[in-house]
């Protein structure tokens, strides 16, 4: 028989290969899913993501939504290692469906018509000199 199994030791050498393995699995999808998360102050389970064209995705979660451009920032023998998302412009606010719209803002009050000014006073009579003495 040989020499005994060191289980601890498969274990450390399987976890190990599973890190560096899911290490080259990142996705642009996966970064703008992240991204997004953080950006809309999300939990990363609650925004969807999806393809747009290219590495653009649209993301939504939260009552937001986000455009983002990804680009692989790293590459490991021709393979894309690592992703960078940007979004195109801070997240929108959705409205969710039946939820009450914000009321209208009143028009503003008309301005009233400008006060008159009173007449003015009519000029005293012009005196005439009478006699001295």
């Amino acid at each position: 028989m040989g020499a005994p199994i060191d289980l601890r030791a498969i274990r450390l050498l399987f976890t190990a290969a599973l890190a560096v393995g899911a290490s080259g699995c990142i996705s642009a999808e996966g970064t703008a899913q992240t991204r997004a998360a953080n950006d809309f102050q999300c939990p990363e389970d609650a925004v969807t993501v999806a393809s747009i064209g290219g590495t653009s995705f649209r993301a939504d979660g939260c009552g937001k939504s986000g455009v983002y451009n990804c680009a692989a920032s790293d590459t490991y023998k021709g393979s894309a290692s690592n992703y960078a998302c940007v979004p195109e412009g801070p997240p929108a606010t959705l409205v969710q469906p039946g939820a009450p719209m914000a009321p209208a803002a009143p028009p503003p009050a008309a301005a009233p018509p400008p006060a008159l000014a009173p007449a003015p006073a009519p000029a005293p009579a012009p005196t005439t000199p009478g006699p001295t003495s």
